[in-house]
């Protein structure tokens, strides 16, 4: 059985240096040239489409809530709500 990789990150200096779980998707200091350097990982396509999934998933319930309540009288208007909530998270 092979161990999990550790993640590392690259700095445009050429060198390549491990760094720890909770540093990815952050930026840290190459330990050679100290030049701030993106980790790799949790703004990858898959993180962004699953960050997108959640937002549109909140938007809905939050949605569903007004509905409950009256405050929005039908659910395809709900519905339209919540689109557009995860349609501006999207785009930032």
């Amino acid at each position: 059985m092979s161990q999990a990789q550790e993640p590392e990150a690259s700095c445009q200096c050429g060198r390549s240096f491990p760094v720890r779980l909770e540093q990815v998707g952050g930026i840290v200091n190459c330990p050679s040239c100290g030049q701030a350097v993106e980790v790799p990982g949790l703004r990858d396509g898959m993180w962004t489409g699953l960050k997108v999934l959640a937002a549109i998933v909140w938007a809905a319930s939050i949605a569903a809530v007004y509905v409950h309540h009256g405050m929005i009288p039908a659910l395809g208007t709900a519905v339209i709500v919540a689109l557009m909530i995860g349609l501006v998270s999207l785009a930032s």
